[in-house]
């Protein structure tokens, strides 16, 4: 096996400084520990006698309470008539130290108000007693102090405040000492303790309960091992003659801070042998410290990495090494640029064609199917009128006949139907004006709406306008007013009571572009992405054959136009109920809006008639998209 110098110099200072840290670092480890628990033990030690003085100073305040209580007005005269109801009102009027509660007791015992103080307690006060104790009370451990009520020398009974020694007398007792608490009473001699309150979890509490049958008569601090709890320190400190509060501290909590000890102990070292090795190698590295970068920088561009600094040196075969490295890096870093470049574009490009290949397959879909229909509607026009003509007659000479008129009657209605089919059909095909190549989109709007209000009645949707900029649109008047009359008289067909419609215009981009909202219960997102298709609605059969959107749609193709249908949800109107009509349709929640799209049309004052913002080149391609070729 053969060893470098660098290698060499390493596993000696290495092996020198470990044989010199580690016994170092185990001796100072117990030393530690040892301290720490110690420590604990100390802080522990005083919980006792703080806690009788805390007792004595708590008494001193209740008894000084129970003897202002005891002078409150009017209260002897109650105690001599024996009126408890009185008592106890003129007890409750008095404010109390904050927790404390009164207690009243009557001279033949009878508690009036509050808790029973006890025997003791009352028979000290006959002797004209101001006494404090912790009392048992039912199964509650409560501080107590009481003061005699007396008429000359006759004992009328007793007055007094108590507090409760309960959980939060536990928490406050645990932030005092920094340590867990547990609040033990023993109801009389013999008995067995009950925990009343504490901060620690059931299975450490139930220790500590037995280890007070032991240890509860003596202040020392003592060690309890709970199985599977780890170790404790335990202290005992009498509440009066019937309760004891345990201080309790988790050794292992205590002891938490030796792993991070030993975990700074051994970075130290770490660090040590580090700077060790650093300094014992400088030499050994002075001469590899190029390669090495230059390493670096290899695996750094194998991971992308064209910007790595390479260290010159002072070899002149190392140095040319890393100038041909360098030139390497810059040509393979333009190579990719130009190729990510490529790509983005290419990406870009594939984008668009999608786009355009989706658009064109739904114009063919739409021409297909527009053609097939259309000489569908065309062949069965002719016979359709030539029934209805023969069921007139019929209808006719079938004078008084209620059962056979009530039958024609049906089959005309249904004629008609068909022939209403055939007509909406050829609305997609039928020639129009090719004059007229242009419109008012608002004036067209103000048109569908005054139409729409002569035929509303009462309980039906309104129509109105709530912003109409002034736009020119590239589309025939008629073919633009057939649209907006199918969108809305299906936004009113869609709302089950009275409502709005609102129609906005607006033109941006080259576009216009005109929306129409309703506040109806919208468009099931299931139905939405079929609302265009032919024979496609939600309609019974009597109300729609699904003819009125598709062409819609065909006609705005024809002129290279859009429609599309979506869900709104915006905030409540009633945020805002000052706000104009345009503010207010905006601030509605629910229903459906559609958008209607047309290129917009630019005036040339010295030309009879607008020309659209997408055939301005020619009028020849202007009049090829206005007859939908």
């Amino acid at each position: 096996m053969t060893w470098s110098l660098q290698r060499a110099l390493f596993a000696l200072i290495g092996v020198a400084l470990v044989a010199g840290l580690l016994p170092a670092g185990l001796v100072l480890d117990r030393r530690v520990a040892t301290e720490i628990e110690k420590k604990a033990r100390a802080d522990l030690a005083p919980a006792p006698r703080v806690m009788i003085d805390r007792e004595h100073m708590a008494a001193d305040a209740m008894m000084m309470h129970a003897k202002d209580l005891a002078g409150t007005r009017d209260l002897m005269p109650a105690f001599a008539e024996r009126h408890g109801e009185q008592v106890a009102a003129l007890l409750t009027a008095v404010p109390l130290a904050n927790g404390e509660e009164p207690l009243a007791v009557g001279a033949d015992g009878s508690v009036w108000i509050g808790v029973h103080p006890g025997e003791p307690l009352l028979s000290a006060t006959q002797q004209g007693g101001n006494p404090a104790a912790v009392v048992l009370a039912g199964d509650q451990l409560r501080r107590v102090a009481v003061a005699p009520v007396m008429r000359g020398d006759q004992w009328l009974g007793a007055v007094g405040v108590s507090t409760p020694l309960d959980h939060a007398t536990a928490g406050i007792l645990a932030g005092l000492m920094r340590s867990e608490v547990v609040l033990l009473a023993q109801p009389n001699a013999g008995a067995a303790l009950s925990v009343v309150a504490a901060t620690t979890n059931e299975t450490l509490t139930g220790a500590i309960a037995d280890a007070a049958a032991l240890w509860r008569d003596t202040t020392a601090v003592r060690e309890l091992h709970v199985h599977g709890g780890g170790r404790h320190l335990v202290v005992f400190a009498p509440l009066g003659d019937v309760a004891w509060a345990a201080f309790v501290r988790d050794l292992d909590t205590e002891l938490q801070i030796v792993p991070e000890l030993r975990r700074t102990a051994a970075f130290a070292a770490a660090f040590a042998l580090g700077v060790a090795l650093i300094l014992g190698s400088v030499l050994a590295a002075f001469l590899a410290r190029p390669v090495r970068s230059l390493a670096r920088a290899a695996d750094r561009l194998a991971a992308g990495d064209f910007d790595s600094q390479l260290e010159r040196s002072s070899v002149v075969e190392v140095n040319r090494l890393a100038h041909a490295f360098e030139q390497m890096r810059s040509a393979l870093s333009a190579r990719l640029q130009e190729l990510e470049a490529a790509n983005t574009e290419l990406g870009e490009k594939q984008q668009r064609l999608r786009a355009l290949q989706a658009e064109l397959i739904q114009r063919d879909r739409l021409a297909a199917t527009g053609r097939l229909v259309a000489e569908l509607a065309h062949e069965i026009r002719n016979p359709v009128a030539n029934v209805r003509n023969c069921l007139e007659v019929v209808r006719r000479r079938l004078g008084d006949d209620p059962d056979s008129l009530e039958f024609v009657e049906l089959a005309i209605g249904e004629i008609l139907r068909m022939h209403e089919l055939a007509e909406r059909v050829l609305d997609l095909n039928r020639p129009r004006d090719p004059s007229i190549r242009h419109c008012n989109a608002a004036a067209v709007a103000r048109e569908v709406v005054a139409l729409a209000r002569v035929g509303a009645s009462a309980g039906t949707a309104q129509v109105e306008i709530v912003a109409a900029e002034e736009a020119e649109a590239a589309i025939a008047p008629d073919a633009l007013k057939q649209v907006l009359l199918n969108v809305t008289q299906n936004a009113r067909e869609a709302m089950t009571d009275s409502g709005q419609i609102t129609i906005s215009i607006k033109r941006t981009n080259g576009r216009v572009v005109v929306q129409v909202a309703d506040d109806g219960p919208g468009i099931p997102d299931d139905v939405l992405p079929n609302v265009f298709d032919a024979f496609f609605t939600t309609k019974s059969a009597v109300q729609g054959v699904g003819l009125g959107l598709f062409v819609a749609e065909g006609i705005l193709s024809s002129y290279g136009g859009r429609i599309s249908a979506a869900n709104r949800s915006t905030a409540s109107a009633a945020a805002n109920p000052t706000a104009d009509g345009a503010a207010r349709a905006a601030t509605r929640t629910g229903g459906a809006v559609f958008r209607i799209d047309v290129p917009a049309a630019f005036v040339d004052r010295n030309a009879a008639a607008p020309l659209d913002s997408q055939a301005r080149d020619t009028d020849a391609t202007a009049d090829e998209r206005e007859s939908g070729t």
